[in-house]
C-alpha cells in the first residue's frame, strides 16, 4: 500500500512543473505566432489559402497593433503589408487543422488555440513515456519533458512544430504494437517538418518491415498520401508559391540546425 501510495505521489513532479510554468506557458498579451496561426486558420475557415499572399493582407489592415506581430514574425522580418514575398512555410494540412480556430473570432480563437496547443503537447508526451519508460520512470520523464526548452517554447509562442511531438508519440505507440492508424496520425504529424519527414518515414519503414508488419505500413502510407492530396487540391496555391515555401526552411527558418550552422562560422561542424 505504501509502494502503491509512493507511486501515485511521483505524478505530482509533473503537475508542479506545470504550475510553476503556469505564468511563462500564459503570458498576457500572448507573445509569439498565436495571431499568425489563428490568421492562417481563418484564412482557410473563409475559403482563402495561406499561400495566397493577398489572403494576408487584411491581417496587417484590420487588425490593429496585431498586425506588427505578424510581420516581426515573418520570414526576415519582411512587412506584409507591402504584400511582396511571404510565404506560409508548414503543410496545407496544418492550415487545415488550424481553421476551427480560425473560424471562431479572434478572442476566443487565440486561447483556445493556445490551450488546446498545452492539452495536445502534455497528452503527448505522457503517451511517449507510457510507451517507452518502465512505470517508475514515467513521473519525472514526464515532468523532465514538459519542462525542456522545446515543449515550453512551443506551449508558450505558438508553433506548428508542436504537432510533432504528437506525431513521435503515435509513431512509436504504433510500432509497439503494429497498427495503421496511430502510425498514419503520427506521420501526419511529423509530416509538419518537411525536412525531416523522409529520414523519419524511411527508420520507421524499416521497423515496420523487419517485424513483417507491412500490411498496417501500407494502409498508413495510403491513408497519409490521401490526406496530403486531398489538403493540396482543396487549398489553391500556385507551383511556384510551393516551391518557396519548401525551400525556405532550410535556409532561413530560424529553428532549423542549417541556420544556427550558418550563425556559428568556425563552429559550424560541431553544430
Amino acid at each position: 500500500m505504501l509502494r502503491g501510495a509512493r507511486a501515485h505521489l511521483a505524478w505530482l513532479a509533473p503537475l508542479v512543473v506545470l504550475i510553476l510554468e503556469a505564468p511563462l506557458l500564459w503570458p498576457l498579451p500572448h507573445v509569439g505566432d498565436w495571431f499568425y496561426l489563428w490568421f492562417a486558420g481563418h484564412i482557410v475557415a473563409t475559403g482563402g489559402s495561406p499561400f495566397d499572399i493577398a489572403s494576408w493582407i487584411p491581417a496587417t489592415r484590420d487588425y490593429g497593433v496585431l498586425a506588427g506581430g505578424i510581420a516581426h514574425n515573418s520570414i526576415a522580418g519582411q512587412d506584409l503589408s507591402l504584400a511582396t514575398s511571404d510565404r506560409w512555410l508548414w503543410p496545407p494540412i496544418v492550415a487545415f487543422l488550424l481553421a476551427p480556430f480560425g473560424a471562431l473570432p479572434l478572442w476566443l480563437g487565440v486561447p483556445l488555440l493556445h490551450l488546446a496547443t498545452i492539452a495536445m503537447c502534455v497528452a503527448s508526451a505522457l503517451l511517449l513515456v507510457r510507451t517507452l519508460l518502465p512505470p517508475p520512470s514515467r513521473p519525472l520523464a514526464l515532468a523532465l519533458l514538459i519542462a525542456s526548452a522545446p515543449a515550453v517554447e512551443v506551449m508558450r509562442a505558438g508553433n506548428p512544430a508542436a504537432f510533432l511531438l504528437p506525431g513521435i508519440a503515435l509513431t512509436y505507440a504504433a510500432l509497439r504494437t503494429p497498427s495503421a492508424v496511430p502510425l498514419a496520425a503520427g506521420a501526419l504529424g511529423i509530416f509538419v517538418r518537411w525536412s525531416l519527414f523522409p529520414l523519419a518515414a524511411l527508420g520507421t519503414a524499416v521497423a515496420f518491415l523487419r517485424r513483417g508488419a507491412w500490411r498496417p505500413l501500407a494502409v498508413a502510407a495510403t491513408a497519409l498520401v490521401v490526406i496530403e492530396v486531398a489538403a493540396y487540391a482543396l487549398t489553391p496555391f500556385s507551383p511556384a508559391a510551393l516551391l518557396d515555401a519548401r525551400s525556405m526552411p532550410a535556409t532561413q527558418d530560424n529553428a532549423s540546425t542549417w541556420h544556427l550552422a550558418g550563425l556559428a562560422g568556425a563552429t559550424a561542424p560541431l553544430v
